[in-house]
């Protein structure tokens, strides 16, 4: 009797497969994460996202849909948990009601404008991250347009994803790795973390978390070692 393959057997590609069509590589293009694809597989994918498909790192620099608005800094004698030794920078947030572009969820449809206040240590790390968050706010990674998760609005701008200390004095516990931790304890491993990432590759991508009273920062950016050592 005829023997018929199992129909539930899985098939196994081999590592000259592309990822994208799941078939051999043709005109092999190789990316700095080492991963390789068919080089029109992944040039259609890079048109909507510079990212490997596979691990996700970025190659080239990536632009949100944060829409038109200002980031004005200040500095406070105010002091953060952990940080009485020195005042503390203010970063006030601001954008204007507009209209959503093609790259928001509604083309054409009105949305709300907002202002926001975000606080960090006015030291010699908090300084790195004020940095970065310029880079984040000049890239359009910030804020972004959608549905507000504490309202339940839609239209308007809400965080992206980059999540800021917004109290001084701490806020609402978050369940986190950081339960227990300050943001004195977790900004220098941070920076030195992202320094070890930065300088492995130019535009690799490289991520920096700090936790204070319970409250996330975590900034996604893309950058060259050149620029993380610019004073």
């Amino acid at each position: 009797m005829e023997s018929r393959p199992n129909e539930h057997t899985d098939v196994v590609h081999s590592a000259e497969d592309c990822a994208i069509c799941l078939d051999k590589i043709q005109g092999k293009k190789t990316l700095k994460c080492l991963h390789s694809f068919c080089s029109e597989c992944i040039d259609s994918v890079f048109k909507f996202k510079p990212a490997c498909p596979i691990c996700n790192t970025y190659h080239g620099e990536y632009t949100g849909t944060q829409p038109e608005g200002t980031m004005t800094v200040t500095q406070s004698w105010l002091n953060l948990p952990g940080f009485e030794h020195c005042g503390c920078i203010v970063i006030q947030y601001s954008f204007p009601s507009g209209i959503q572009g093609p790259e928001h969820p509604n083309p054409g449809v009105r949305y709300s404008g907002t202002s926001r206040t975000a606080y960090l240590p006015d030291c010699k790390e908090g300084q790195k991250v004020l940095k970065l968050l310029k880079k984040a706010f000049d890239r359009r990674l910030i804020f972004t347009i959608g549905r507000s998760v504490t309202t339940g609005l839609n239209n308007v701008i809400t965080w992206n994803d980059i999540h800021h200390k917004t109290n001084i004095d701490g806020g609402p516990q978050r369940v986190s790795l950081a339960v227990g931790r300050t943001l004195a304890h977790c900004l220098p491993a941070c920076l030195l973390i992202l320094s070890s990432s930065g300088a492995r590759a130019t535009q690799s991508q490289t991520y920096l978390s700090i936790w204070g009273q319970g409250t996330l920062l975590f900034v996604s950016l893309h950058y060259n070692e050149d620029e993380l050592h610019q004073t």
